[in-house]
């Protein structure tokens, strides 16, 4: 057997580890939990991000602080850094000595922790892995699509199509494509093959631009037409659909701080606003990732049915979106209304039963409740005090300046946070609203993560840190 030892390094994101193989027994990786940059004068390291349970995070690390020294040996960069750590175990002690940004700039005074690192977590290594595997031929396709890269999609679906051929929505996407780069006849012929796939967004055809050129042809109609009989769909001739506001009644869950019945002081709001087709249980969990002490959450649902995830999942979803096909931007814009005035009505109905604090909320969306929390600031300024907007967009009608100037005088505080992978909705996004704010004098934080359309613990940790500094005003 050969006695020599093998050294396989990992240069991980969040920590470079080192996976050695001896005779008889193997060293896991040591796992500090931090992303970091190389310094302005080149001595130490800047660390960028710190993961929530982490050994960093366990020793005191923060964000902006610099690493000088690990286990006495001097840091002159990033490299070196990777060197140390390449050679580091789990359950192995490290001694780090760093500077904090603000407390002192003399190395002399710098801080000491001893830290122990851990086992790399699983949803790292699984991260890892597909980072090492790849995107499918579905994901490449979708993301060429998305980059409006159609010629480049076009192949892939028709690979992927050729394993799964029954995939309706790749099919409409090949539609999709084939229609935006002219080839009507393909196009076609894919639109009814998804059509037989069981294509059943029976609205979306009637309005997509990239099956503008298809309309007219004889082709679509029938198929559209045993789609909509596959759908259980039915038409009537000369029919205009009219939308009017009705009244319900909705449902929302109030979460309270571990101390609320102990104690008689009054605690801030916290509105948390779910994504499309999520709940308000399923977005209402992120208060115990968060951190329930100190503030009162409450979780609104969306007043529809996700159609799909009732369909398809058999399970619960809500959206803001009625399931019928509506038109005209006054009409979209009295729902953005209504589900603001839902939303706040929350508010106001928590408020008459417990103990809350102060005349604003504050407001942590996704997605779609992102898209709701940029709505609340333009049309209720005054009863937001700050935000924080994940994954989220504002429709093209609301990115002018006029509908930020109360948001301006109000003096609300937005935090825009959006992930560089999202296949959603594009991180672009995310800076138009970025720049309508910049250009309405609205104060606001705009920042992006690797990270694709769900929370990840980076995300999770920015919006602690929005708690901590906006809710709690540490």
């Amino acid at each position: 057997m050969d006695k020599k030892i093998k050294v396989l390094v990992w240069v991980m994101v969040l920590g470079v580890c080192t996976m050695v193989y001896g005779k008889g027994k193997v060293s896991e990786p040591g796992y500090l939990g931090t992303v970091v940059s190389a310094n302005k004068d080149g001595k130490g390291v800047v660390v960028m991000t710190v993961e929530r349970n982490s050994p960093a995070k366990t020793a005191g690390l923060e964000t902006n602080d610099v690493i000088y020294m690990i286990n006495n040996k001097t840091l002159d960069g990033v490299e070196s850094f990777r060197e140390i750590m390449s050679k580091a175990t789990a359950g192995q002690k490290i001694i780090i000595k760093f500077i904090r940004a603000g407390a002192t700039k003399d190395i002399k005074n710098a801080y000491s922790k001893t830290v122990v690192l851990s086992e790399v977590p699983i949803s790292i290594l699984k991260q890892k892995a597909k980072d090492r595997l790849g995107l499918s031929l579905k994901e490449k396709a979708e993301q060429a699509m998305q980059e409006e890269k159609y010629s480049e999609a076009i192949p892939l679906f028709q690979r992927w199509l050729e394993a799964e051929p029954q995939d309706k929505n790749s099919w409409y996407n090949l539609a999709c494509s084939y229609g935006m780069v002219g080839q009507k006849e393909k196009a076609l012929e894919a639109w009814e093959n998804s059509v037989d796939a069981g294509f059943d967004y029976i609205d979306l055809p009637l309005k997509d631009s990239s099956f503008k050129s298809l309309w007219g042809e004889e082709r679509f109609k029938k198929a559209y037409a045993r789609c909509l009989k596959m759908q259980g769909g039915d038409t009537i001739a000369n029919c205009k659909r009219h939308t009017a506001e009705m009244v319900s009644l909705g449902t929302y869950i109030v979460l309270l701080p571990p101390d609320y019945g102990k104690t008689k002081k009054s605690y801030p709001l916290c509105l948390i606003l779910h994504g499309s087709g999520s709940t308000e249980i399923g977005h209402g969990k992120l208060a115990d990732i968060i951190g329930r002490e100190g503030v009162i959450y409450v979780v609104p649902r969306y007043p529809y049915a996700h159609t799909d995830i009732f369909f398809n999942s058999k399970k619960e979803g809500w959206t803001a979106w009625p399931p019928f096909d509506i038109k005209g931007d006054s009409v979209f814009r009295a729902l953005d209304s209504l589900n603001v005035e839902w939303i706040l009505k929350c508010a106001e109905e928590a408020k008459k039963n417990y103990r809350i604090s102060g005349d604003k909320v504050f407001i942590l969306g996704h997605s779609q409740g992102a898209i709701s929390s940029n709505l609340c600031a333009i049309f209720h300024p005054e009863r937001v005090k700050s935000y924080f907007a994940y994954a989220g967009e504002l429709h093209r009608n609301y990115l002018k300046e006029e509908n930020f100037k109360r948001a301006k005088e109000s003096g609300i505080k937005a935090y825009l946070v959006h992930g560089t992978e999202d296949k959603t909705i594009d991180s672009s996004e995310a800076r138009k609203v970025a720049d309508v704010m910049s250009k309405s004098g609205v104060k606001y934080e705009l920042k992006f993560f690797k990270a694709p359309h769900i929370f990840t613990d980076e995300v999770l940790e920015y919006a602690k840190e929005w708690v901590r500094k906006e809710v709690f005003g540490k």
